[in-house]
């Protein structure tokens, strides 16, 4: 910098004009546009309520994913693998679930409002309203209810309560039995 004019004991410098990398500056924009995509095309295909808006917002979205991805159906199953299981309803599935403890989920999402006890210390102090959508302990099943808890204090609920059945694993496959030569 070069002094331009001295005011008292002030000295104002004249600026020399700043030259940007013009280089540097296609590189992050090239970058920060490669994020973006990478982070919409995760959002896409990770999330189905936003590929649902996407599709709808974007015509022709959902064809141009499928021409690098392939069509979104399920591959079919190996030769000799077995064909899926039939569907049943949930009070079969429920009935199915609750026969093989193995299967119960650890926690299950209530679907409406319940009341729990409030539990303070081992001790009841009241009653607490737990919202939809809260998760809650899955202890046992008995006599066709769920035996959940929610921060130390438990209840007995029916299954329709919650979405135990769409949580339940299924059974472990039984080994198929050798053929005998």
């Amino acid at each position: 910098m070069t002094p331009r004019r001295r005011l008292g004991y002030v000295t104002i410098m004249k600026r020399k004009p700043c030259v940007q990398n013009e280089g540097a500056s296609a590189v992050r924009l090239l970058f920060l546009l490669v994020l973006l995509f990478v982070v919409a095309g995760g959002t896409y295909w990770k999330m189905p309520a936003a590929r649902e808006a996407m599709n709808e917002r974007i015509p022709g979205l959902k064809d141009a994913v499928e021409r690098f991805t392939g069509p979104g159906e399920a591959p079919p199953a190996p030769e000799g693998e077995t064909a899926p299981a039939p569907v049943v309803d949930d009070a079969t599935a429920f009935q199915m679930m609750a026969a093989d403890p193995t299967s119960w989920p650890r926690a299950v999402r209530l679907v409406k409002p319940v009341q729990f006890p409030a539990v303070v210390g081992g001790k009841e102090v009241g009653k607490v309203m737990v919202p939809a959508g809260t998760e809650v302990t899955l202890s046992r099943i008995k006599d066709g209810l769920l035996g959940v808890e929610y921060q130390g204090g438990g209840a007995w609920l029916k299954p329709t309560e919650t979405d135990v059945v769409s949580r339940s694993r299924p059974p472990a496959p039984k080994p198929a039995p050798k053929p005998a030569p």
